[in-house]
């Protein structure tokens, strides 16, 4: 659980994850600071020298029918090197800020127009409140992923993976039994940063 103060003044993955680009229903599986293999917080050294920190939100991605309702998990196939072709439920992640520290002094960066504010927006947050914000009540909160491909260079090689492009308001029917559907989605390990900017 992270509790986020308001401030009222105004990745790579264990496998490349590669699904059709669109628009998906997709429920908050977990919300993390993110961390190193050391469990240290990662500050990332913006360009004015401020230290920003932030958080991993997870969302399971899931298919939907004619009408919109979420029906079952998108699954991925791959085949592992010399084996089988397996299969994993999709768990995407969005990395957002939500806190800057500058000349030894911490500030909240959850705003009404951060991004970190429009996705907390997104899944409910009435800035209205001005009540700390509790990641752990957003878990199991549905959401519209706007699905992307993203690519860049690995050892020379092109890599193509899919991203979370953008993040709305959620306005269809969920699933009755998401919780039991979450317990077995496998998630994938978050080692980097996909640096774009709309992501962060």
């Amino acid at each position: 659980m992270v509790q986020i103060k308001i401030n009222e003044n105004a990745s790579s993955y264990a496998q490349n994850v590669l699904i059709r680009k669109g628009y998906y229903p997709a429920v908050v599986k977990s919300i993390e600071v993110f961390k190193d293999k050391d469990k240290k917080i990662v500050k990332k050294i913006l360009k004015d020298g401020t230290l920003g920190s932030q958080l991993i939100v997870k969302f399971a991605v899931y298919n939907q029918d004619n009408e919109g309702k979420p029906t079952t998990p998108v699954i991925f196939k791959y085949k592992v090197e010399n084996g089988p072709t397996l299969e994993e439920e999709v768990v995407l992640a969005s990395f957002v800020f939500y806190e800057y520290e500058k000349a030894g002094v911490t500030n909240s960066a959850l705003t009404a127009k951060s991004n970190a504010g429009k996705l907390f927006t997104a899944l409910g947050y009435d800035f209205a409140s001005k009540i700390p914000l509790d990641t752990e009540t957003f878990i199991g909160k549905w959401a519209e992923l706007n699905i992307d491909n993203y690519e860049k260079e690995v050892d020379g090689a092109k890599v193509v993976k899919s991203i979370i492009k953008d993040i709305n308001k959620y306005e269809g029917p969920v699933m009755e039994e998401v919780k039991k559907s979450l317990s077995k989605a496998v998630e994938k390990e978050v080692e980097e940063e996909i640096e774009i900017e709309d992501l962060s």
